[in-house]
This record gives structure tokens, sequence and C-alpha cells, in this order.
């Protein structure tokens, strides 16, 4: 809650700055109005501050004051609404949900729907133990799939980059008959067969692999190609790609957005290639059986053609998209697409020690996040008991490989993102913005009640309550919306009418 604090602090000494500003107004010009001293009285004699809450009759310039302000703020709100989309308030609304987010890190309600998630971190330690490869080692992580398949996981996410080959230095001789290094191709034989293995298995979770693509600003995306592509072919749809891309904001660099499909050219053939966020989310919440529906939703946003100059078809805003029991909607940078940010990565600053452990409200284990050297070694001398019916996912968090990034919880490597992610899909969907009816309401109710109790006691005692109003009231109530999904942006008109209102 040390952000709570911090915020309160903010607004305090923000009250005080303006009581001190008129303080010294009243100092240096005393001459004022009888309606005017009374606002200062309470400053020279404490005492006599029940005197200022006591009901009296209103001033004679209660009614005009009353009026201004409410003409100010009006005009204010309509500039809000007309320029909603600048830089400026989307600004102010992304830090607003930052704070909220902030303030409630850790705090994730129970909800047996969703499986805990068990994260394999490559940490420094096991890249060091690995002999610092320049990529993730191809048997090692053989090893690490088999041992979340061998543990009955709910489904087993890779997040490392599959594009690269083991070079065949020295082996050319002894490897003539394979088409890849021995550890590549076992990884690649393992995962090809891994559809005709699970005909006769009772359990056999699905695997995604992440995508990567070539570098390119515009959208469509040219995917690289993997010495495992025809094998995630033969074991579809056990075996598929998805893709690990988020947006990440152009002036702050932080990552607040999810990027839920792909338009991607593979081969020179348009396709689509869903998040790891959203493929992970709807088997979770639709099983395998409807896998295809997936695919099937995203058809119409493939590319148009892949030659030449290849063109997207960009869908209107905030158009739903039903894909099973789980519903998301287009668009990019809107507030249906912010990430829930609910489990952070630093703890008092630092990296935390593994194995790393965060429950949930009840006690119960939400993320698990184990070194992955144990569970890459044969034989195995770790429990799986905490992989059973988990996601587990693959990813590495040392510093060489470059894959951490900034976000409103601070950084954090790219696998726990990923988690974050994944979580808040199946938690919320998606983080639903008040009706526009109920936003006018809440804000001209906002605005009649700041215009009443500033031309009825004053700006001095007037911002005190208004401050008090707002910590009590405003906050833990858009505190506890937050919890359910739901953003009350009030920190965007109330900053803009607190700044602007002459106080």
């Amino acid at each position: 809650m040390s952000h709570f604090f911090k915020l309160t602090l903010t607004l305090l000494a923000l009250l005080w700055r303006k009581l001190g500003q008129l303080w010294l107004t009243s100092r240096w010009q005393p001459e004022k109005p009888i309606s005017e001293q009374r606002s200062f009285a309470w400053q020279h004699n404490p005492k006599k501050l029940w005197l200022m809450l006591k009901p009296q009759r209103a001033q004679p310039n209660y009614r005009r004051c009353f009026i201004r302000n409410m003409g100010v703020g009006l005009g204010i709100l309509l500039l809000v609404f007309l320029f909603r989309d600048t830089a400026f308030l989307q600004g102010i609304e992304n830090e607003g949900i930052d704070t909220l987010m902030q303030i409630r890190q850790k705090i994730i309600p129970a909800n047996p729907t969703i499986p805990s998630f068990v994260w394999l971190d490559i940490d420094d330690n096991t890249h060091q133990a690995w002999n610092a490869p320049l990529f993730t080692p191809r048997d090692r992580l053989h090893q690490l799939i088999k041992t979340a398949v061998k543990a009955e996981a709910s489904l087993v996410i890779v997040d490392v980059d599959l594009s690269r080959k083991t070079p065949m230095d020295g082996l050319e001789k002894c490897t003539q008959a394979l088409e890849h290094h021995p550890y590549d191709q076992a990884l690649s034989d393992y995962l090809g067969g891994y559809k005709a293995a699970c005909s006769d298995k009772p359990i056999c979770p699905p695997i995604i692999l992440a995508r990567t693509f070539q570098p390119n600003a515009a959208s469509p995306h040219n995917t690289r190609p993997s010495f495992l592509d025809e094998a995630t072919k033969k074991s579809t749809p056990y075996v598929q790609w998805a893709s690990a891309l988020f947006f990440r904001d152009p002036y702050e660099h932080k990552i607040r957005h999810w990027w839920l499909w792909q338009s991607a050219c593979s081969a020179k053939q348009p396709t689509v290639i869903p998040s790891i966020e959203l493929l992970a989310a709807s088997l979770i919440r639709n099983g395998m059986s409807q896998s295809a529906g997936l695919e099937q939703e995203l058809q119409s946003f493939k590319p148009q053609d892949c030659f030449g100059t290849p063109t997207t078809h960009l869908p209107p805003e905030n158009i739903p998209i039903e894909i099973g029991e789980l519903t998301v909607s287009t668009g990019q940078h809107g507030i249906k697409q912010r990430v829930m940010f609910s489990m952070p990565w630093s703890v008092k600053n630092q990296p935390p020690r593994l194995p790393y452990y965060l429950k949930n409200q009840a006690g119960q284990p939400v993320i698990t996040i184990f070194p992955a050297q144990p569970y890459a070694e044969l034989p195995l001398t770790v429990s799986l008991e905490a992989l059973k019916n988990s996601i587990v996912v693959i990813g590495g968090s040392y510093r060489e490989g470059g894959d951490t990034h900034l976000t409103p919880l601070g950084e954090m490597p790219g696998a726990l993102i990923i988690i974050n992610a994944i979580h808040t899909l199946l938690e919320y969907g998606e983080i639903k913005p008040l009706a526009n009816w109920i936003k006018i309401l809440t804000y001209f109710g906002l605005l009649v009640l700041m215009s009443f109790v500033l031309a009825r006691f004053g700006y001095g005692l007037g911002s005190i309550i208004l401050g008090v109003f707002v910590l009590v009231v405003l906050i833990p109530g858009s505190i506890l919306l937050f919890s359910y999904g739901i953003w009350l942006d009030f920190m965007l008109p109330l900053s803009v009418i607190m700044q602007l209102l002459p106080l």
C-alpha cells in the first residue's frame, strides 16, 4: 500500500501549497471583503473551524460563484471529451491506471477456474551452469518440455527463440544423414510425433511455441523460419505457434497493451498468428476441441497479399470477437487492450530469490518460479507436484538474454509479461470502461459537488473538503471497481478541473 500513501501525501502537499498561496495573498492584501476573510478565520483561530462547517445563510456571491465554477467545469469536460485521444490526455489516463495497478499489485482474488502458473526460469545461475550459451541449448529445452509433459501440466508455453539452428561445427561427417544438429533433430522428432503420441494418452497438454518475426515497423510482419516448422504442422493442434509481441508505448517505452494477433506473411503466404495469451486463454476456456474456432475467427485479419507491398485489413475499433467462452475486441491502444499487471518481478527493487511463490487472497499459489536447471537434468531429482495441472512457462530472465521490458510495475522479463496477460484474459477478459451515460452522470455529479463545495466554503476549506472526498471516496471506490476489472477514469477529468479552476 506504499503507493496509496504516496498518492495521499502528494494530494495533501498540493492542498497545502494552495492554502499557502492563499495565506500569502491574505497577508499582502489584508483589506478583503468579509465573505473572503471568513475563509481564513480558521487559520488564525482553529477553534472556530466548526463555524465554517455550520450551515449558514448563503453569501451574496454564492450563486454567481457556483454558476461560474459549473461553466468552467463543463467547458473543461467538453474539451476533455473532444480531445480524449490526444497523447496528453491518454498519458493522464495511463498514469491513473498504472497507479491503481501499483496499489493493487500482489492482491489477487482466488479463482478456482484459473490454473496456477509455474515458470521454469532460465535465470543467471542456470545460464552460467549451461556455460553461458548464445541461445537456449536445444537438448536442455527438449528435456524441460518433456518434464512439463510428464508432470501432466495443463498447458506448456515455450517463450524461447526457436529460429536459430544449433551449429554443426565438427559434426558434418558424423551427421550426414541428419538434416539438423542432433539436439535440434531430437527436439524436432519429439514435437513432430507429439500428436501421434497423444492418441493413447489420457492427459496430453498442448504446447505453444513462440514465433519470432523479422524486424518490421509496419504490419504485416514476416515470420522467421524455424527448424520446427514441419514438426509443428504434423502435430497441430497439439503443437502451435503463437506471437509473443506486445505494444510498447512510444514515449515511455512501457508495455501496457497486448497485441492479440499478428497479420503476417509466412513463406510468402498470408496468415494470422494469435498471441500466446489469446491462444492460451482460448485453450484453457474452450479446450482442444474448439481450437479451430479461434483460427476461423481470425481469418478475416489475414493480409490481403504478401507480394509487393503487403496490406492488412484494419477492423473498426471495439468490435467484439467471440471465441467459445472467451470474448475479446478489436483495437490496439484502448482501455480494453490493457494488460492488468498484478504479478511484479522485483522484490524490494531486486529480482526475487528462487524458488519464489506468490499466493492469492485465499493463500493458494498463483505463480511459482523455479530455476530451470534441475528440471533439465537426468535423472530428475526434484518433485513435479507443483507442475501438475498448471500452466508451465519455459522462459529466461538471464541478463544476457535481453528479454526484460518496462511495465507499470517496473522492469519485467517477457515470460512474466505473458503470464500477467494470460491471467488478465482468464480473470477479467478485458478491462471494462463504464458506459458513457454512467460516465456523464458521474462527471456531472462530481462537477456539481465541487462547484457547490467551493462556492459554499470558499477555496481554502473547500479544497480540503474535496481532498478528503477524493481520498476517502473516489480513490477507494476506483480501487474497488478496478478489482472487478472496471475502470472509473475519474483522475482524467478531476485532475484537469482541479488544476484549471481558480483554486
